[in-house]
């Protein structure tokens, strides 16, 4: 089962899938940007207000940030 979440204005999604972080442009379903995961249950995923970094919790000692849009 897949996680998802909506980036605060609305241009990107993304998805913590088993071993992989994905973030899509929804204006055209491009990567922006995708980060490996050890294989793994998904992981929560949360964006920062502004828009900026995308938190992923769990992954190596703690949180790390896959999108600085």
């Amino acid at each position: 089962m897949a996680r998802v979440a909506l980036s605060p204005d609305g241009t990107l999604l993304a998805e913590s899938g088993s071993d992989v972080v994905r973030t899509v442009a929804l204006d055209d379903g491009a990567v922006v940007a995708e980060r490996e995961l050890d294989p793994d249950a998904p992981r929560p995923i949360a964006w920062h207000p502004d828009g900026e970094l995308l938190a992923i919790a769990g992954y190596g000692s703690g949180a790390t940030f896959l999108a600085d849009t």
